[in-house]
C-alpha cells in the first residue's frame, strides 16, 4: 500500500474522533454550566467551547497555508498578524453570548477590525528605509535669522555654490 493512502487512512478517522470528541465536549459543557452563566437563559449554559477550541487550534495553520499561497502568488502577507487578527475574531464571537459583552461588541468589532489594519501598517512602516540618508552636499537647515530668508547673499543657494539653471544648458 503506499505511504501517502496509509496517512489518510490512519489519520483521517484520529481526526474524525477528535472533532466529534470536541462536540461533544461543547455540548456537555453547555448542559453542565445550565444556569450557571446568566440565570435569566433558562436551559442554555456556556455554549460554544468545543468550537471555540477547534477554531483555535485550526487558526494559525489554516492562516499560514493561505499566507503560502498568497507568497506563491507574490502577494505579501503578514502572518502574524493575520493569526491574531482571526484568533481575536473568534474569541469576539465567542464572548457575544454574555450579555455585559453585547453592549460593547460592535466597538470592539470595529476596534479588531483597525487594530490590525494598523498593525500591519505598522509593520510595514517599520521595514521601510527611513530615514531617508543625506547628501553630502546639503547642510543642516539653518537657525536664527537666517530662518526668513538668505540675508546679504549669505544663504544656503549661495553657500552650496549651485549652478544657475540657464547657465547649464
Amino acid at each position: 500500500m503506499e505511504q501517502a493512502l496509509r496517512n489518510r487512512l490512519t489519520f483521517g478517522p484520529l481526526m474524525l474522533a477528535g472533532l466529534f470528541l470536541l462536540l461533544w465536549l461543547d455540548h456537555a459543557v453547555e448542559h453542565w454550566t445550565v444556569g450557571c452563566i446568566e440565570p435569566q437563559l433558562r436551559g442554555h449554559g456556556l455554549a460554544g467551547t468545543g468550537l471555540l477550541a477547534l477554531l483555535l487550534i485550526i487558526l494559525p495553520v489554516a492562516t499560514l497555508e493561505v499566507g503560502a499561497l498568497f507568497t506563491a502568488e507574490r502577494l505579501a502577507s503578514y502572518r502574524l498578524i493575520a493569526v491574531l487578527g482571526s484568533g481575536s475574531l473568534v474569541v469576539h464571537a465567542f464572548l457575544t453570548q454574555f450579555r455585559g459583552f453585547r453592549p460593547v461588541a460592535a466597538s470592539t468589532m470595529a476596534f479588531i477590525v483597525v487594530f490590525v489594519m494598523l498593525l500591519a501598517a505598522l509593520r510595514r512602516a517599520m521595514l521601510w528605509p527611513f530615514p531617508l540618508p543625506r547628501s553630502p552636499q546639503t547642510e543642516p537647515r539653518a537657525s536664527g535669522p537666517e530662518l526668513c530668508g538668505p540675508s546679504s547673499g549669505s544663504g544656503p543657494a549661495q553657500r552650496l555654490k549651485l549652478p544657475h539653471p540657464r547657465a547649464t544648458g
